[in-house]
């Protein structure tokens, strides 16, 4: 136990004035523990791990109470958030990806990161989603591909799927 600063009142007090629900909680597990309660059973009945009670029990012991209303869970002021490229780096990276330079989330990624940005692939694939792309793409076509010759075949056969549904024509079921 840290060697208590307030009195179980004042701790009391402290829990009932916060403002905010996850530092009233952290006030009010300080309270028990003063009360005489284990970090464990205090835990248990807060509905929170004994680790948490434990860790605000040294940070309250080593800095206060301060450390108890400054500690915050989740994002830091001063962390990026949400899109950390520009809009002339998004602008790039959308015709990167219209004229085909780009294929992949990791060459996405390395794009980016030769530019100064560093993005995870889970969030690189979020952002590409945000600015309008899917990563589902068509299958690629062959340089040898003939247009003509496939347009030809299609209409060949569905000539014959008509007969065959008895349109017409012979039919080896009919």
């Amino acid at each position: 136990m840290p060697a208590w600063r307030h009195t179980a009142e004042e701790l009391y007090q402290k829990f009932r004035e916060a403002k905010q629900a996850s530092v009233a909680l952290r006030w009010q597990a300080l309270w028990k523990c003063r009360l005489g309660g284990k970090p464990a059973d205090v835990a248990r009945e807060l509905g929170v791990s004994a680790y948490s009670v434990r860790q605000w029990l040294h940070w309250y012991g080593e800095a206060g109470e301060s450390a108890l209303e400054e500690r915050h869970r989740g994002w830091r002021k001063g962390r990026p958030r949400g899109i950390r490229l520009s809009p002339e780096l998004q602008a790039g990276l959308r015709a990167q990806v219209k004229a085909g330079q780009i294929r992949t989330v990791k060459d996405a990624v390395r794009w980016a990161a030769e530019r100064g940005v560093q993005y995870s692939e889970g969030g690189m694939k979020k952002l590409m989603y945000r600015l309008g792309f899917s990563w589902q793409v068509a299958r690629p076509r062959s340089e040898k591909a003939d247009a003509a010759a496939q347009a030809a075949w299609k209409k060949i056969w569905a000539i014959r799927g008509r007969k065959a549904d008895g349109e017409g024509g012979d039919s080896a079921c009919g």
